[in-house]
């Protein structure tokens, strides 16, 4: 068994591009099927953040009211994107331009809508709902209502030839877990 902490995870079938309605129908169905409370299916999202934090060792905490890097952000939940590159636009949005980017194991069922997102694109005439799969598919992300421990994360460096879909290898080690040979 491997002790790489992304071993078992699922990849989200997400793509940058246009939003569409069939996009939204095939992730809500891939939603279902990796959502049984059975299985614990974990799939990989990622979040940006101010370099600075001690991420690796405390892990990320739920937003706070004081915490909170955007009037939007709803305190209780952890803001996840669908992709490193959103991820690190994001945190630099919040953090003066500067961003260390996480790749984070969650567990599938777990996820919920970014309502903040859709009312953004809704704002803007989008005829879509509050699910989740809209979410991922119009709003690039989701949240999670539970903080998130170190072991679930790796941090990632985003580079402009990189694919969207980095290897989940970490810069460095993770304290708490050998290197990946």
């Amino acid at each position: 068994m491997s002790t790489h902490p992304f071993h078992d995870v699922v990849l989200l079938p997400y793509q940058e591009g246009v939003p569409t309605k069939k996009k939204v129908a095939k992730m809500k169905a891939w939603l279902v099927s990796h959502s049984d409370k059975y299985r614990n299916e974990y799939t990989v999202l990622y979040h940006g953040t101010d370099p600075s934090l001690p991420i690796e060792r405390e892990g990320l905490k739920r937003t706070t009211i004081k915490r909170r890097r955007s009037y939007q952000s709803k305190p209780g939940y952890v803001y996840l994107a669908a992709t490193p590159e959103r991820a690190e636009s994001f945190g630099k949005l919040g953090n003066q331009g500067k961003a260390q980017v996480f790749a984070v194991r969650v567990l599938v069922r777990k996820l919920k809508a970014d309502i903040d997102q859709l009312n953004n694109h809704r704002s803007i005439g989008e005829n879509i709902g509050n699910s989740l799969a809209e979410s991922i598919i119009y709003g690039g992300g989701a949240r999670y209502a539970q903080a998130i421990p170190p072991h679930h994360l790796i941090p990632i460096s985003i580079s402009p030839r990189r694919a969207s879909r980095p290897h989940l290898r970490p810069d460095r080690p993770h304290p708490r877990q050998p290197a990946l040979s």
